[in-house]
């Protein structure tokens, strides 16, 4: 059966490690659509960092955005579907993760919010360098001046929650019983001592299948890109899963084909095999 929607990653996919969309990829994605194919981010960035990027890549299909925590149309960023973490919760998720070695930083509709001293430290370097970046490219950075002041201002609309270990070991088994306890939230596969926390029905394999049921398509008509364990389940989900070259070694066992690397192309690769 022809693949009708492509759903796919962004960073270590469809971008380079320099966050870049290659002119191959941009070509690719122009072939497809002559073709009728619909494609669709699904990605662990919020609105505010994707949709330069998707923009830029000329992607036609609703971006899912915080690992499918809200949907979006991509030409005028109308909000097609959002849920955010319940307001009495971002207080306990923080506190909790950061009880037990973690970094922390928001993830609200507009913009990612950090306090520099519990946060992630390429947050920090973000906020510092990333107006020398072209603008498609740039990620909204918020510091707070407390852990107070960050939880104030991402109450209303946190749509996931970060949380990296101090060492990139993984989390405590304790921290993630203690999150799944305060109720019902999601915590993706881990990518090298990463988390993300959604509410509980946000994950890229149910973002998958929505964009695939909004469009009246089955599995066997999906191709689902990704290189993090994150990715995997719509990796297995779709009728064509495929992991990137430069993606966990645990992934590509789980996929269909294994593509070049993100730095190679890959995503026009993958295209130009089973679909163009």
């Amino acid at each position: 059966m022809a693949i009708q929607l492509i759903v796919t990653d962004l960073d270590g996919t469809f971008l380079s490690d320099f966050y870049n969309v290659s002119e191959k990829n941009i070509r690719a994605v122009r072939a497809a659509k002559e073709k009728g194919v619909i494609i669709s981010a699904c990605t662990t960035r919020n609105w505010a960092m994707a949709k330069g990027i998707v923009r830029w890549g000329e992607l036609n299909g609703a971006a899912a955005c915080c690992n499918g925590a809200s949907y979006m149309r991509v030409k005028d960023g109308f909000v097609l579907d959002r849920h955010c973490l319940p307001q009495d919760s971002i207080e306990a998720l923080v506190k909790i993760s950061l009880e037990y070695g973690g970094k922390v930083a928001l993830y609200s509709h507009e913009q990612t919010l950090m306090e520099p001293n519990t946060a992630p430290k390429h947050y920090t370097w973000i906020r510092e360098e990333w107006n020398k970046h072209p603008l498609p490219q740039r990620i909204p950075v918020t510091k707070c001046e407390s852990i107070e002041e960050m939880v104030i201002l991402g109450q209303e609309d946190t749509e996931l929650i970060e949380v990296f270990s101090r060492d990139g070991n993984p989390m405590p088994e304790e921290w993630k019983q203690s999150v799944l306890a305060l109720g019902q939230f999601y915590i993706a596969e881990p990518n090298r001592g990463c988390y993300h926390v959604t509410f509980g029905k946000a994950s890229k394999l149910n973002a998958a299948k929505t964009l695939a049921k909004n469009l009246g398509l089955d599995a066997a008509q999906v191709m689902c890109l990704g290189d993090a364990y994150s990715d995997s389940e719509m990796i297995q989900w779709a009728g064509i899963g495929v992991a990137m070259g430069n993606a966990e070694e645990g992934i590509k066992p789980l996929a269909d084909f294994v593509s070049k690397k993100n730095n190679e192309d890959g995503f026009a690769y993958a295209l130009e095999k089973f679909v163009l």
